[in-house]
Order: structure tokens, then sequence, then C-alpha cells
């Protein structure tokens, strides 16, 4: 492996090639991340890093060509095994810049000219070496945090002004972010820091929105199915094709893309509760089936065709 030792300071700029590409992934030593982690995964450093490997090995069966590089705050973070796991592994070194999020360090340190950085427990499901394409229109591909069910409740039945109700049902998660490095996204990820210094670590993912909003990034909303959140208090979501990248402590890259159909995915279930098809037996019309699996074990799933396309297929760059 390669290991550099990198100062990040504000203006923290590399000499990186301009066709390198790759994950990267953030492991951190101290501070509040780092205690969430433990808090998550157990008390122990090294629970922490299982959950790292698992998704660096996952990434090396599915995406062979995909170089993936680590960002740590110590050297002391990993050991020699785990660093040969990396094509390159970059420490962070000195205290001039404290950066208020763990999202910035990675990004601003990456050793790639595009990116893509992973929380480290994201599960890596299919190939993606595919997304850095979309980085030749773009300078950030992310997806929107899941609609819960507490915000329905609050913004569509509640009395919040429209901003509110717009805010709430679209945030965008940083567990997965596609980024080119640039002048506009390192401008954008300094002012964040520096909104995330004055504010604290919590403020995170509404600092992020408000800034990415006020900046010049040109940023494309990525499917659903690059950064799927499964949680029991989310709506059902609609998927069309693969599960690339999933975060969940219960669902398996597996069980979600048991059938690769058009499909409403219920995370509270854990399964397809509705599916679509195309119906072989008329070819001419070639209508939708759709199937619906009921709630309730005595009630069978029931079959309906509808005179209707099926929505846009997820975009794949070629």
């Amino acid at each position: 492996e390669e290991v550099e030792l990198v100062p990040l300071l504000p203006s923290h700029t590399k000499n990186v090639h301009a066709a390198s590409r790759g994950v990267v992934y953030y492991l951190a030593t101290r501070g509040t991340w780092n205690n969430e982690w433990k808090a998550r995964y157990g008390q122990g450093q090294q629970q922490v890093v299982n959950k790292l490997i698992a998704s660096r090995m996952a990434l090396q069966r599915l995406s062979p060509q995909t170089k993936v590089a680590l960002v740590c705050d110590s050297a002391s973070a990993i050991n020699s095994t785990t660093a040969d796991l990396f094509d390159r592994v970059v420490v962070l070194k000195g205290t001039e810049y404290v950066v208020g999020s763990h999202v910035v360090a990675a990004l601003l340190a990456t050793p790639w000219q595009r990116s893509l950085f992973l929380e480290i427990d994201v599960q890596v499901c299919d190939d993606l070496e595919h997304m850095f394409a979309w980085l030749d229109n773009y300078d950030m591909g992310l997806v929107l945090e899941p609609t819960t069910l507490k915000d329905a409740q609050d913004t569509l039945m509640g009395d919040t002004s429209a901003a509110v109700r717009w805010a709430a049902l679209n945030d965008y998660n940083t567990g997965v972010v596609l980024y080119d490095q640039n002048v506009r996204t390192q401008t954008f990820l300094n002012t964040w820091n520096d909104v995330l210094l004055s504010q604290g670590e919590a403020f995170q993912e509404g600092a992020f929105q408000k800034e990415l909003e006020r900046s010049d990034v040109r940023l494309k909303q990525l499917p659903t199915e690059y950064n799927l959140m499964v949680r029991p208090d989310t709506h059902a979501v609609y998927l069309t094709s693969k599960v690339r990248l999933l975060q969940s402590t219960s669902e398996t890259c597996e069980r979600v893309n048991q059938a690769v159909v058009p499909r409403l995915y219920d995370p509270a279930q854990h399964r397809n509760v509705y599916t679509w098809h195309v119906d072989d037996d008329d070819a001419l019309g070639r209508p939708l089936k759709s199937h619906c699996w009921a709630q309730e074990p005595r009630e069978k799933g029931n079959t309906r065709t509808h005179n209707a396309v099926v929505p846009d297929q997820m975009e794949v760059p070629e």
C-alpha cells in the first residue's frame, strides 16, 4: 500500500492525476464520530474496523476494477494487514485545521480526482465503476433521505410552512457521496466545514443541505438504488433496478435484490409489497401485470392488469 501523510488545511490541494478515480473511506480514532461508531457496533475499535473490512472485501469481489483509498486520522488506526487491503492510505497529520465532519476530511484528503465516499458500514451489492461517468457533467451526486412516517405526519398533515415541508422531504444523505475534486466542490466543503465548526456536528445534515443550495456545485440526484436506507420508520420506496449500495443493520443485498423488477419495497416488512411485470401472454398490448402481497397471512396476493407503461428505468451512464 502507499501511505501518505497529508496536512489538512483550508487551502488543501494535492497533486492528483486528472483521470484518477476510486472509492474513499474514512476511519476515525477520536472525536464525536468515532464515539458514535463504537456505540453502534461495540466499544472496541476492532469492531468498527471489521465493518470497514467487510465493506472493502465486498467491493473487491463485486467491483474489482475500482480503486480504494482509506483516509484516517492516525497512523495507529489500522495495522499493516488491514492497510494492505487498500490501494492508497492517507493519514492526516497535524492539528492546524480541525474538521467538523468526517465527510469533509475524507473528501478533502481523497487521493482521487473523482471519488465515491462510502460510510464504513455501507453494504456494496454490485459493481460501482460506472458511477464515475456521471461526473462528466456534474460535480456531486447524492441520494435523498428516505421519507419517514413522522415526516409525513408532521409535514403533510401539520401547519408547517411550505419551506419547512420541502426541507423535511428533500434532505440529502451524506453516507454515500459521489464527488469531483474541483474549485466549486472544495469551496463548498470548506464553507460547510466552517458552519460545522461553529454549530457542531449535530447540525451536519441541515448545514450540508443549506450550504449546498447556496453553492454553485452542479448536483445530480442519484437513484435510490445507489444508497437504499432501510429503517423501520420509513415509507415504502419505489425501485426499478438492482440496489447497488445499502445502508442497513438488518437487511441484506441478497434479500433486497431477490426480485429485480419494478417494485415497491417496504423497509418495515423487509420485502416487496407490490411488483410489476410485463404480461407475456399479450405481446401486442403488453400491459403491466401487478402483484400485491397482502399483510394478513390469511389473505392471498392480488393480481391485476394495468394498461400502463413502466416508469423510466434507472439511468446508468455508458
